[in-house]
């Protein structure tokens, strides 16, 4: 009996060893590694687009090597030291470019992003802001073409999350057109700092644990989870336990706001291209261990979804596009694309070469078309 007990004893405190360990990693590795763009005060709210860059801030960037300074100019955009005041020369083809962190340049001085690259040729306007979307595109291009004459218009969907950040937003139309956005978790702080709310779990382990359960009850029983697991979920095969239910509705969404963007541009004479930007993994499959607590496979990633489905929409709506994937899976860098410290955001090398794709649309012209690259 006492053997019994002593056993039973072990066993317990080796279970809890083994609990406070997990809790230990997961609580260090949950925790926000970089302060990257969201962490650097250049926010504010904005009554359209729930919020935005505060006009003529500037702050050093959490991460990068050595982390670069960001200016955002008079108009809110985002642009480098030297050029504070947008060039205006008329005889410079005037391009608004719209996306997320990817447009906004997170990690690199401007200079190094595609955005700055383009602004050697073009007049760029950088409307890319952290964590903005399709719809919050639509509204800015409303908003920046009252103001400016624009030739062209970029839209830089990222794959990866483009789709999801939908799960935050309110929308208000008035009839029929989209006219205002609600972002209900993202706040911006006294201090111009960009917050998301998130209620931190009393114990990270038991709640890896319930999320493992859950995947695991839905891999055998073939049921969806409650809640989404994953940022991501394009890439998912259909019946992937960790695929977010709501993931058609966002595509519908996003699908809405493209159509708005192309009759828009269509009843102002501006030129539209559509550029498809992947995830690191699309590119080489060495970049899954950066994502070693998410509940995929290498074959989730096979069907290369997000771009199909975009392909056909650009091409049913005549819609230039411009899929990337393509272009670095046979760049001969491409394990250099990207930044290695578990960021999914372009390298120098991926901005350049994203720059150099769009620059060869731009000068040939855009036509309705599907840009395709061997």
């Amino acid at each position: 009996m006492k053997q019994f007990f002593l056993a039973f004893v072990i066993n317990i405190l080796i279970l809890l060893l083994f609990l406070a360990g997990g809790e230990w990693f997961l609580r260090n590795t949950n925790k926000v590694r970089t302060a990257s763009a969201v962490g650097i005060p250049i926010y504010q709210s904005d009554p359209l687009r729930s919020y935005a860059h505060q006009p003529g801030s500037n702050a050093r960037n959490g991460y990068g090597d050595p982390p670069p300074e960001i200016y955002i100019d008079a108009q809110g955009l985002r642009t480098s030291e030297s050029a504070q005041q947008i060039n205006t020369d008329s005889s410079d083809k005037k391009v608004l470019l719209l996306g997320d962190s990817f447009t906004f340049g997170t990690g690199l001085a401007y200079e190094e992003t595609f955005a700055g690259i383009l602004d050697e040729k073009y007049t760029v306007y950088n409307a890319g802001v952290v964590g903005h979307t399709t719809d919050q595109y639509y509204l800015a291009l409303k908003e920046f073409s009252q103001t400016v004459d624009l030739d062209a218009v970029v839209i830089n969907f990222f794959t990866g999350n483009d789709l999801t950040e939908h799960r935050r937003h309110k929308r208000f139309y008035e009839d029929g057109d989209l006219t205002r956005v609600e972002d209900l978790k993202i706040t911006v702080q006294d201090k111009m700092l960009y917050s998301k709310d998130r209620i931190e779990p009393s114990l990270y382990v038991i709640e890896f644990l319930i999320d493992r359960w859950d995947i695991l009850v839905a891999k055998l029983f073939h049921t969806t989870p409650s809640e989404p697991t994953l940022t991501w979920p394009a890439y998912l095969t259909e019946n992937h336990p960790a695929q977010d239910p709501q993931l058609e509705t966002y595509w519908n969404l996003s699908e809405k706001d493209l159509q708005q963007i192309q009759d828009y541009c269509k009843k102002n004479s501006i030129e539209l291209l559509i550029t498809i930007i992947p995830m690191d993994v699309q590119i080489d499959m060495n970049y899954l261990k950066k994502y070693p607590n998410a509940p995929f496979t290498v074959a989730d990633y096979d069907a290369q979804r997000p771009q199909q489905r975009l392909n056909t929409f650009c091409a049913t709506q005549k819609i230039e596009c411009l899929d990337l994937l393509p272009a670095f899976r046979a760049f001969e860098l491409k394990d250099e694309l990207y930044f290695q410290n578990e960021d999914p955001h372009f390298d120098v090398l991926g901005h350049q070469l994203t720059a150099q794709l769009i620059e060869s649309i731009l000068e040939s012209g855009l036509e309705s078309g599907l840009i395709e690259y061997e």
